[in-house]
Order: C-alpha cells, then structure tokens, then sequence
C-alpha cells in the first residue's frame, strides 16, 4: 500500500491551536523581533520568515507546520510498521528542530507529500537547509530512503559545501 490513510494518523483530524510565539519559533518560524502582545491575540504579535520562500509571515494563521518527511512519505519509509503511539509521536515531534516546520500555507500544500525527487524549497538559499534537515530526520525516525530519494539528495546537496547532518535517534 502506497500513500497512507487517517485512521493510521488519528491526530490528523485535529485542528492545532493557534501558534504562540514560542511554539511558532520552536517549529521554525522563527520570530523576527520579539513578541509584543497587542490586541488581536497571540497570533498577530510577531513576523515569522518562512525559510521555504523567504516570505515574512505577520499572521500565524497563514503558516502551515509541515512534517519535514511527510506524513505518507513516512508511512512508505517504514511508519506502517508502528505502533499508533509512535506514529502519534513522529507526528507531533517537538523535541526535534528538524522534524516540523512553520511554513506559509501555499509553499505547504505546493510540497505536499513529495520527497527531495520531486520538490525542493523555491529559495535558492533554504535548499541546502531543507536537504540537511531531510537527511537527519530520517534516521532520527529509522526511516528508509529509496534508491532515487538518495540518488536526488546527493546531486541535489553537490552545492552544500560544508554541510553536515547530525542527527541522534528518536526514543
């Protein structure tokens, strides 16, 4: 079975709360200048640069969080053979920088569940980022890569001089 379904990711039904300041920058949007609460709510009381196309964010609403290694990619690459509550917590992975990212809505849904094969960010200066970060997360999860997903990460990362992915496994 190729792609992945809800009831192998019961959270997916649930709406996530606004994002605060903190739990936005903790996600990857990170904020610009300090949060400064005005009327509104939390959500209108900072900038967040979405690194996936440089977009400067003021509005939370109008970020995504995006699974770094999507949803169904992960499910292909070894999360069907889980157990739901790992499933749930590769889903709702805080501890990791890598894992989620805030990132405007229309660059989100553009990515969608694609792999380094079929989409990379539209900034020229986030792709470098963005490989490292595929790279890490997949082990740090023990997700698979496929021959192609690897064949596209190596030509792909050829101009990241100096870049080195760390990772330490998931609990």
């Amino acid at each position: 079975m190729h792609g992945t379904h809800r009831p192998a990711h019961p959270h997916q039904g649930r709406r996530l709360r606004p994002l605060t300041p903190p739990r936005a920058g903790r996600l990857g949007g990170v904020p610009r200048r300090l949060p400064t609460p005005r009327p509104g709510g939390p959500s209108k009381c900072c900038s967040w640069l979405s690194y996936f196309d440089e977009v400067e964010v003021t509005d939370a609403r109008k970020l995504h969080i995006n699974h770094m290694v999507p949803l169904a990619e992960a499910w292909n690459s070894g999360a069907h053979t889980w157990m739901p509550e790992r499933r749930e917590a590769y889903a709702k992975d805080l501890g990791s920088e890598r894992s989620l990212v805030a990132v405007t809505a229309k660059t989100n849904r553009t990515k969608a569940d694609k792999d380094p094969t079929a989409w990379v960010p539209p900034a020229g200066s986030a792709r470098c980022i963005y490989l490292e970060d595929w790279a890490a997360t997949k082990p740090h999860w023990g997700l698979s890569a496929d021959d192609a997903e690897r064949a596209a990460l190596l030509e792909l990362a050829a101009p990241c001089e100096g870049s080195v992915v760390a990772y330490e496994a998931a609990p």
